[in-house]
């Protein structure tokens, strides 16, 4: 994310400019490094094709509008019910992914309607192509509660990591992260871990897009070129989950 250092022995008398406030989130995560891609629900403009990315100052195009709702708590969040591939919120991912590490995380309530059709599944990060060649592929099945990693872009296999999503208990924070031939899927701070082979494909900027078949509520996600799961980024880790988790309430 962008960071503002503040000189407090600074005097430049009368200004003409802005007054800089420092955002909640940006007080809380701001300070984590290799931040790519940021996005949030309160910082959307309802009705707007493109989002701020917080992290680079950049606009995103969406191909459609998010709907623009309140929970019942009065927070912000950006919602699609899924119809077809026509309504789809789809958008390219703007940085190259460093293979070395890297995590995926979103603030979300998935709507799970059992519909057996995995073409359904709400894919957080996929390669734009679909074909065998190992990358990585985040999402949310639409078939039971649970988060998986793939192995490439196909839609119909290579699961390689299943971790249970509370159908109950939402909106939930769902971390996803890989390094050294280890992926790892963190929900709400419950973590699993085990073998991923190394994406070779779909790393490069527009190459890969978040957000297909999206279906229900987001209030936060984001990409960084660290794998949060390591020891030496638990700490991180921790404050990124901690503060959604207080945020939203989120057990």
């Amino acid at each position: 994310m962008k960071i503002i250092n503040r000189l407090t022995s600074a005097n430049v008398g009368q200004t003409s400019l802005g007054r800089y406030n420092r955002t909640e989130v940006g007080a809380a995560i701001a300070h984590i490094p290799r931040f790519e891609a940021y996005y949030d629900a309160e910082y959307y403009i309802a009705g707007a094709k493109e989002i701020l990315n917080m992290a680079k100052g950049t606009m995103t195009v969406l191909p459609n509008a998010f709907t623009s709702v309140t929970n019942e708590q009065g927070q912000k969040a950006v919602e699609r019910i899924y119809v077809n591939l026509n309504n789809s919120v789809t958008h390219l991912g703007d940085f190259d992914i460093d293979v070395n590490g890297f995590s995926f995380f979103v603030v979300l309530d998935h709507y799970n309607d059992q519909d057996l059709n995995t073409i359904r599944d709400f894919r957080l990060v996929r390669k734009v192509l679909q074909d065998d060649l190992p990358s990585f592929h985040a999402l949310l099945s639409n078939v039971g509660a649970t988060a998986r990693l793939r192995r490439t872009s196909d839609r119909e296999a290579n699961s390689v990591l299943t971790a249970a999503v509370d159908p109950v208990n939402k909106p939930s924070i769902i971390v996803f992260s890989y390094s050294n031939g280890v992926g790892s899927i963190n929900v709400n701070g419950k973590v699993t871990r085990g073998a991923f082979p190394q994406p070779t494909s779909g790393l490069k900027a527009e190459e890969w897009d978040w957000f297909r078949n999206m279906n229900g509520k987001a209030y936060a996600w984001g990409g960084l070129n660290i794998d949060l799961a390591l020891p030496e980024n638990s700490g991180y880790l921790e404050q990124l989950i901690t503060f959604y988790k207080n945020k939203y309430s989120i057990a």
